[in-house]
This record gives C-alpha cells, structure tokens and sequence, in this order.
C-alpha cells in the first residue's frame, strides 16, 4: 500500500474524498497560478474555486430565479454599454439614448419570445424580421441583434487563453441559455434583403398555423 502524504492543511482540512480528472492543459496552468496567487496547493483552490461555483449558482437562485434568468439579464445589461451621449451624461439622463436602450430591450426579448398563439403581436420567432421589415432599423435594434448575433456564435469551450473577456463571457451566456439562445432570426443584408427575408419568413410562419 502506498505511503499517504501529509494531511492537508489551510481552507479545507478534510479533503479525504480522491476526484480524477481530465482537463486541459491551459486550464491546469490557469488552475495552478491561482493557486501559486492564493497560497493554496493545487487540490485546495481547485475544491476552492468548485464550492465557489455552488455558492454562485445558490445566489443566483435567490437573487434572479437561476441561471437563465441571470443571463438574459446579463445580455440586457451589454447593450446598455453601447450607449452614449456626445456630452459624456448617463444614457439615463438623456431622452433620445432613453429610447434607444428600451428600443434595445424590447428588441432582445421580442427575439427571444417562444413560438404560439398569443392574444398580442409580434408572435413567433420572426418578430425581428418583422421589425425590419416595418423599417425601423434604429441603433438601438442594431445594438440589441449584435448582442444576439454575438452569443449564438460563441464558443462556451474556448480555451481561457484565447479569446476576449466579452466572448468568454458570450460563452458563458450561450451555455447557460441553452437552446432560448436559438430563438432569434438575425438577417443581415441591405433593406431591400432583409425585407425579401422577412417575407418568407412570414409565409413559413404562416404555413405553421393550423387552419
């Protein structure tokens, strides 16, 4: 029988329980400079940073409801960053950023609404073809469907050691939106194409509906 080696000592004391893994090799390098920072040995700010996860998904909880309503606020909250006003004040003391941003928000949760009969309009997961077509292609809106075009492009398994905070972040809102994320229609193209799209779109939704 092999010899044990000292007892652990610091934060967790009664680490008895062996857990053998695989990961890669930028995440143990990443794993092992935070340890190196903290002062813990490698087990200890990897239990660290797993007990840190289940506190997080706890408060999420009881803060936002769970996860997926923490990430659809965090998307609501980035197109807020896209405002602005020539004379630097808050997009809160201005009227016209005002707008833009619920213009924005509107336009995040219109593309995320579920596919059904609704007793309202838009319905379906056109509704931003829609809006395009109607012709009110503000800043706002464009805003809201980079946001979006941004998160279902992304990588939830990029390697930290590439990539930018905000698409380590879209990874991260990807995943944890699951298939909500797959809702929206995002059409690029000029005016005359995006209305073209539309249409169709509109003619498919159409075909759907029972008769």
């Amino acid at each position: 029988m092999g010899k044990r080696g000292p007892a652990p000592k610091g934060e967790y004391p009664n680490q008895s329980a062996v857990l053998s893994t695989r990961i890669r090799p930028d995440t143990r390098n990443a794993l092992v400079a935070a340890a190196k920072a903290s002062h813990r040995s490698l087990s200890q700010e990897i239990e660290h940073r797993l007990t840190r996860t289940f506190k997080d998904d706890k408060t999420l909880v009881e803060i936002f409801g769970g996860r997926k309503n923490f990430a659809l606020v965090r998307i609501l909250a980035a197109t807020f960053e896209f405002a602005g006003t020539d004379n630097g004040a808050h997009w809160t003391d201005d009227p016209k950023e005002f707008h833009q941003v619920v213009t924005a928000i509107n336009t995040v949760l219109s593309g995320l609404r579920p596919i059904g009969d609704t007793d309202y309009e838009p319905e379906g997961s056109d509704n931003i073809s829609k809006i395009i077509a109607e012709g009110e292609n503000t800043r706002g809106q464009r805003n809201a469907w980079r946001m979006l075009h941004a998160v279902q492009n992304a990588d939830p398994a990029l390697p930290l050691a590439e990539g930018t905070v905000r698409e380590h972040l879209a990874g991260v809102l990807k995943n944890d939106l699951g298939k909500l994320i797959n809702r929206p229609k995002i059409i690029y193209g000029n005016a005359d194409e995006m209305r073209a799209e539309a249409e169709r779109l509109r003619k498919l939704e159409k075909k759907r509906k029972p008769k």
